[in-house]
């Protein structure tokens, strides 16, 4: 948009630059993934809703599947349709209090996203050790989630090209001052340079590589609980008992062992919920690897460009608008991964 700017200020028309930017190949590719998105979030919308009824009847810790859920609708719905509406427009034309708006709940959506999937591994842990679901941490990821986006409504202005008349752009607040330099024909400040790096590393720190390190934090606290718990099992199946016993399947890692003597009620009571806890971990697990995938292209090559700015120039809007898609495509995989936990259940 900065070299749209530019051109605006050596005399091009708006419709010159409408359509040099339309015809842009990273216009059409973003323009083109949405497109193909939007039918495919619609559909997996649908199965979304029959998922969750399922999990309720499935017995599934709804509370980590709800919150997952309702955060991957925010995504599907806010963000990709904000972005639609741009791209369709190539313009803005809802007012500088939708701008801030729209900027702070995209911000929102992406924080929460990542917090509940924090949420995720902490029950991953938690389950495995105390058998409860940590309620208190949803609220606490949303009010987290709440505060990162707060920013959003103070650096967010309204661009308005002095010699374009009915076109604006939602901006942030530093392009602006860059921008109005330009109109001055003064060099641009490195300020604004500057404020741009901090404020796409603070994003980055706050909606990813914090959340990203709590992860795998829990889940390697949760697959060490793991491998002590079944240590431990194997060991009390070596004890001998007066109980009676009767033959019974027991999964070791991921390979099915058949015990001759096993307790018949209390031992048939930890067969079951470890495979149901098993099948739980399964599923968080895949989730948690979907969202790494997913989150971790983007997030990557925006903390390189903060480093490497003559890069930015160069590769920001091809690129960013295909890595964009993969956080769409997160929202999408994750009700597959529903349907086959339910698979699984049977």
């Amino acid at each position: 948009m900065t070299e749209d700017w530019n051109r605006t200020n050596q005399g091009e028309t708006y419709e010159n630059i409408n359509l040099s930017f339309t015809a842009s190949p990273a216009f059409v590719t973003n323009r083109s993934a949405f497109a193909v998105m939007f039918p495919i979030r619609n559909v997996f919308e649908t199965i979304r809703m029959y998922v969750l009824i399922v999990l309720f009847a499935c017995g599934l810790p709804l509370n980590v599947y709800m919150n997952l859920n309702i955060t991957n609708l925010m995504m599907l719905t806010i963000y990709t349709t904000s972005d639609i509406a741009w791209l369709v427009t190539v313009d803005w034309r809802a007012g500088e209090a939708m701008c801030k708006a729209v900027k702070f709940f995209v911000i929102f959506c992406m924080s929460i996203n990542s917090y509940i999937i924090v949420c995720l591994s902490v029950y991953c842990f938690i389950c495995h050790c105390m058998n409860k679901h940590p309620c208190i941490l949803y609220c606490f990821a949303w009010l987290l989630a709440l505060a990162n986006a707060l920013p959003e409504v103070a650096n967010w202005t309204l661009l308005r090209p002095s010699k374009i008349t009915n076109w604006e752009q939602c901006t942030l607040m530093w392009l602006v001052l860059r921008y109005r330099r330009v109109l001055l024909h003064e060099s641009p400040s490195r300020v604004e340079y500057m404020s741009i790096n901090v404020y796409n590393i603070y994003l980055g720190i706050v909606v990813f590589w914090i959340p990203v390190l709590l992860i795998l934090l829990f889940y390697l606290s949760s697959l060490c609980t793991k491998c002590g718990n079944r240590y431990r099992s194997l060991i009390q199946l070596e004890k001998p008992s007066e109980i009676s016993f009767y033959p019974c399947r027991y999964d070791v890692d991921d390979r099915s062992v058949t015990i001759a003597s096993i307790p018949s009620r209390s031992y048939a009571k930890h067969c079951a919920m470890t495979k149901i806890k098993r099948k739980t971990f399964n599923t968080s697990r895949l989730l948690i690897l979907t969202y790494l995938l997913c989150w971790l292209p983007y997030n990557a090559f925006a903390m390189w460009t903060s480093s490497h700015y003559s890069s930015y120039e160069n590769w920001h809007s091809f690129v960013t608008s295909f890595l964009s898609c993969l956080l769409i495509l997160n929202s999408i995989i994750n009700p597959i991964i529903y349907l086959r936990w339910k698979r699984l259940s049977r």
